[in-house]
């Protein structure tokens, strides 16, 4: 690869893919998609397409089946195509004819331009796992610095049961404190050494596969309420409650508990025995009665989440370890509990376009590229595009994902 000649862009485009994977953090770790049907069908930026989900069954005991036949109920869930990347600048011609690595040695600012595709596309990714991740865990402002409170997010999230494979992204300070806290505690060598060489945690510890750092993980400020009662009973199945006028405030992104009504396993349906979690999808102000959230209560059937709907004058609380200060909000997660989408966007058929071409990296991206002539300045212009979609998937499948404070 390394002597191959370039002859137009194209030979360029899969190394620029390749390198892009490899700027990026969070979205690595997850499984990508491309929907090779969006541009074909007219769709645009704004647009939305669908991605099936697993089929549930409730399932049943004995010989007997009487009764106890399923319909077979397929699922989708809805991603917005909201976001296209893209970088654009001038410059002096190529010149073609040149190897893979004196061509990127010379225009070395092609690194630049897919590297900030990269940072923006992770940042606005971890935003939507964050803001969409209806399930914490921690205290802010105690520290992630041993074994054992590493081992307790994971014995946390197999008690929701979450599923394995196990990642982990927390902000860089939480790596620090990770990797210095087991300097002189028990594990195996190797995994301390490449730890200790490379400032970082290595793949393969207590039970996760991969835990990295980002600048990119968010901050969160909770609302001023403590606890509201409920105006009604049975409410929550679509994703809405009815409350008594709101003393305080909530944030979007807060997560709140239901008194007394818990979480159940999305396969055999008993309790985890954790209180039912959801998050916030919009502020609600001081003297609000209705507070939005998700994922919608389901107590029962394939799809059941909780074991009960709440009664009226039942409590919600706001999650107490965000309540005060900004605290970190780190992402413990199967990969599967987001969908990251790209999407072909049309290409223009205009005489002032040399070059368009788009290719799919190893892992799934769709990127594409646009080269054309400007005749007022004289000057070729590059257009790098990325155009996504993103979402959490709906916890009515199982919590797939936890919010990890510090």
């Amino acid at each position: 690869m390394g002597n191959t000649l370039i002859t137009n862009y194209h030979d360029v485009l899969p190394i620029m893919g390749a390198r892009l994977e490899n700027q990026l953090q969070f979205i690595r770790m997850l499984p990508k998609r491309y929907n090779d049907k969006f541009g074909q069908d007219g769709k645009k930026v704004g647009d939305t397409c669908y991605e099936k989900l697993p089929v549930r069954f409730t399932g049943g005991t004995g010989l007997s089946i009487s009764g106890k036949i399923e319909n077979i109920v397929e699922k989708e869930f809805p991603i917005k195509i909201e976001e296209n990347l893209h970088v654009a600048y001038q410059a002096s011609d190529w010149e073609y004819g040149l190897t893979i690595e004196s061509f990127f040695a010379k225009y070395s600012y092609l690194d630049s331009a897919i590297r900030n595709i990269a940072v923006r596309a992770d940042r606005a990714m971890l935003l939507k796992a964050y803001l969409g991740t209806p399930a914490q865990y921690g205290t802010y402002g105690t520290a992630i610095n041993t074994a054992d409170l590493i081992a307790q997010i994971k014995e946390k999230a197999m008690s929701m049961a979450i599923p394995s494979p196990f990642h982990m992204i927390v902000n860089e300070k939480v790596e620090r404190e990770m990797w210095t806290g087991l300097v002189g505690q028990y594990a195996p060598q190797d995994k301390l050494s490449a730890n200790y060489i490379k400032g970082q945690m290595s793949d393969g510890q207590f039970g996760f596969e991969k835990i990295v750092s980002s600048q990119n993980v968010y901050k969160h400020t909770s609302g001023t309420m403590t606890t509201v009662n409920i105006d009604g009973a049975n409410q929550g199945g679509d994703g809405t409650i009815t409350i008594a006028a709101l003393s305080g405030t909530i944030k979007k992104g807060d997560i709140l508990k239901f008194a007394a009504i818990y979480s159940v396993n999305p396969e055999t349906k008993q309790t985890t025995g954790n209180l039912m979690q959801v998050v916030a999808t919009a502020d609600v102000a001081d003297s609000g009665t209705e507070i939005s959230f998700s994922p919608d209560l389901v107590e029962s059937g394939a799809y059941q989440n909780c074991t009960a709907l709440p009664a009226t004058g039942s409590a919600i609380v706001i999650d107490n370890s965000c309540a005060s200060g900004t605290p970190i909000v780190n992402l413990m997660f199967n990969p599967e509990a987001f969908a990251f989408v790209t999407v072909d966007l049309p290409m223009p058929k205009v005489s002032s376009v040399e070059e368009s071409n788009s290719i799919t990296t190893e892992s799934g991206i769709r990127i594409s590229h646009i080269k054309f002539f400007d005749p007022v300045e004289r000057m070729r212009v590059d257009r790098f595009d990325l155009a996504y979609g993103a979402n959490v998937l709906p916890a009515d499948m199982g919590v797939m994902a936890l919010r990890v404070v510090r």
